[in-house]
């Protein structure tokens, strides 16, 4: 599987008639190392064969793959990882996963997911999150955004679940946000709108069952008043990076549909295998 690489911006020109090609809009010291823009140099007439800074850059010193630390070759296959781990890339089927009918009435109308959270998507993940590689977050929702285009037509507007302050404090961004407004400018330009806050501080949901997951997130967010006012009857898409029991978009969705919304699609990155516990949004 080929992933794209991240977005070169506008040129810039710097003096001299010396016209430079954007590098990556990836805001990370790791992204030109890992994954540098093609550029061309103009100077009058003269031009300098794009890319040989970066080329000679990546022979120097490698960039190492994510998850099996091998070198990166050239600009890699997208995501940090090299062309053999990106290929072992799992992602869902083609309609991502269709809630079961029958059920008790779900928050969301429908989930979509675009990989399994294995190896070594894991490693892609932790980066995001861990290791500030937000650029990581940028290339997951383009790829997000061109998968689900025609399910994501009938989106009004697309809202992440939100980091709590503290955690985000300490990352320095909310990944959900990050994902969230890539899948926003990727699929047609749709507005990207902060609708829901945290009421209160949740205990870190990796270690807890379904039910003590559902408990811990009970009344945990709160919908803005412009989900009542603005987007009242709207079809909201709610984008978090990994599901495992659906707890947090239980708890999310349910806050957006009390304040008026119309319908709720829930979009992640990933969603973790979990055989002994049936997903339940």
């Amino acid at each position: 599987m080929t992933v794209e690489g991240p977005v070169t911006g506008t040129g810039l020109t710097t003096g001299a008639g010396l016209t430079r090609g954007a590098g990556p809009a990836n805001g990370s010291p790791e992204g030109a190392a890992r994954h540098p823009a093609t550029r061309s140099y103009e100077s009058g007439s003269a031009r300098v064969a794009p890319g040989w800074r970066e080329r000679l850059l990546h022979f120097l010193l490698p960039a190492p793959c994510l998850a099996c630390t091998a070198p990166v070759e050239g600009r890699g296959s997208g995501f940090g990882l090299c062309a053999a781990c990106c290929g072992r890339l799992e992602p869902s089927p083609a309609a991502g996963l269709a809630l079961p009918a029958g059920e008790a009435p779900p928050s969301c109308r429908r989930l979509l997911w675009g990989w399994h959270y294995r190896p070594p998507l894991d490693a892609v993940i932790a980066g995001l999150k861990f290791r500030r590689l937000d650029y990581l977050g940028r290339q997951l929702g383009e790829q997000l955004g061109r998968r689900f285009a025609a399910e994501l037509a009938e989106i009004d507007v697309v809202a992440p679940v939100p980091l709590g302050f503290w955690r985000r404090l300490g990352r320095g961004f909310d990944q959900a946000e990050t994902i969230a407004a890539a899948v926003a400018s990727t699929a047609g330009g749709l507005r990207l709108e902060t609708l829901l806050s945290r009421r209160r501080s949740t205990a870190p949901q990796s270690l807890r069952g379904g039910a003590e997951r559902r408990r811990n997130l009970a009344g945990a967010f709160a919908a803005r008043t412009a989900v009542g006012k603005t987007w009242r009857g709207c079809h909201i898409l709610l984008v978090d990076d990994v599901i495992t029991t659906g707890a947090t978009l239980e708890a999310a969705s349910a806050a957006l549909l009390e304040a008026g919304a119309g319908a709720v699609t829930a979009l992640v990155a990933a969603r973790t295998p979990a055989p002994e516990e049936q997903i339940c949004l």
